[in-house]
């Protein structure tokens, strides 16, 4: 018995989509990230939700509807529900430790710019740490209750990602 619980979504016209959420990731303010375990240069995720964040508009029409079509597909579900969408920029030295993402079926990450070092890890269900082959244009999709991590980027080339939940309704 076999299920296929790991997805990668490869975003179609990808490096016309990263410049242009690049661009609109730095209209918001630059709020750092350093609580236990992470520290993150840019992120909006404590910023308050009614804040206009005009990259997820961007996202959820360029992006999201090839994304859910593919996924609703793979995991044979019939309604899927995004939430929780936010933004990440690790520069160097820069890093996320092991977490998880409760309250949510599944965690997606889309690698807007990825230095080669700092690929996600995963613990598989046997504890395993994996490491998915995934490169820039690429969202990754798992379990959220799989714990995962981004590791410290050695790199001079900071790593953006865009990070959201799902949950599938039926």
């Amino acid at each position: 018995f076999s299920v296929k619980l790991i997805n990668i979504h490869k975003v179609q016209n990808f490096q016309e989509h990263k410049k242009n959420l690049i661009s609109l990731i730095n209209l918001i303010p630059k709020t750092p990230l350093t609580e236990k375990g992470q520290k993150i240069i840019h992120t909006d995720y404590t910023i308050t939700p009614s804040m206009h964040r005009e990259y997820k508009n961007y996202f959820m029409d360029h992006i999201a509807p090839s994304f859910v079509n593919e996924f609703q597909n793979n995991f044979n579900c019939e309604e899927l529900a995004l939430d929780t969408l936010w933004f990440q920029i690790y520069e160097k030295n820069n890093y996320h430790s092991w977490h998880t993402h409760p309250n949510s079926h599944f965690t997606n990450i889309l690698y807007i710019q990825l230095p080669l070092s700092t690929k996600t890890k995963i613990i598989d269900t046997e504890k395993n740490p994996i490491e998915v082959p995934i490169e820039e244009g690429d969202i990754l999709s798992f379990p959220a209750f799989l714990k995962h991590r981004s590791p410290a980027n050695y790199e001079e080339q900071s790593k953006i990602i865009i990070s959201f939940n799902t949950n599938i309704l039926r």
